[in-house]
């Protein structure tokens, strides 16, 4: 693995912060639903206005999820090794959440949320087994991944990375 060097993530307030596509800016332009929120302590909302920073190692996971309150979300690499991504299209959130219960339901589990607890990994050939649409995608250092509002997705890293991710909404949704 190599080591980082201070040019390869130069992340100071002068050359990111002031630009308005990074991620920690997205929510606060024009045409997002959280415009209203500005650069006050009082609106630092974690995953919103202050993006995620995650380091992976290899196999590393993110179970089967989607984003809270039918948000978007970005998820920009930094460094690294590349990250496996799995989806399910938006129109097959149905089919998977029937799937997963049934599942549970064989696992004898007794709480019903676990999904949205972060905890379910199924196998995508499982699913694509069982008639959901599975989408797989790799990302490397300098790509972003885009998830859509109620669609499942899951991953793993193939080694040690660094990423950001932010949450966001958009106003022709309403």
């Amino acid at each position: 693995m190599n080591n980082i060097k201070n040019n390869q993530i130069n992340m100071t307030e002068s050359n990111c912060l002031n630009k308005s596509w990074t991620l920690q800016n997205i929510n606060l332009l024009e045409n997002s639903l959280f415009q209203f929120l500005k650069r006050e302590e009082k609106s630092n909302i974690s995953g919103l206005t202050i993006p995620w920073l995650y380091f992976g190692m290899i196999f590393s996971t993110f179970c089967w999820h989607v984003e809270d309150l039918f948000l978007y979300s970005l998820n920009y690499m930094h460094y690294g090794s590349p990250k496996i991504w799995y989806s399910i299209p938006v129109g097959q959130k149905e089919k998977m959440d029937k799937y997963s219960l049934k599942k549970y339901e064989e696992l004898k589990c007794k709480n019903k949320n676990l999904l949205d607890k972060l905890t379910l990994l199924i196998d995508p050939v499982e699913l694509i087994k069982n008639g959901i649409t599975v989408n797989k995608t790799i990302q490397y250092p300098g790509d972003i991944i885009l998830t859509f509002p109620n669609a499942f997705h899951a991953g793993f890293s193939t080694g040690f990375n660094i990423s950001e991710a932010v949450n966001f909404s958009v106003n022709f949704i309403i």
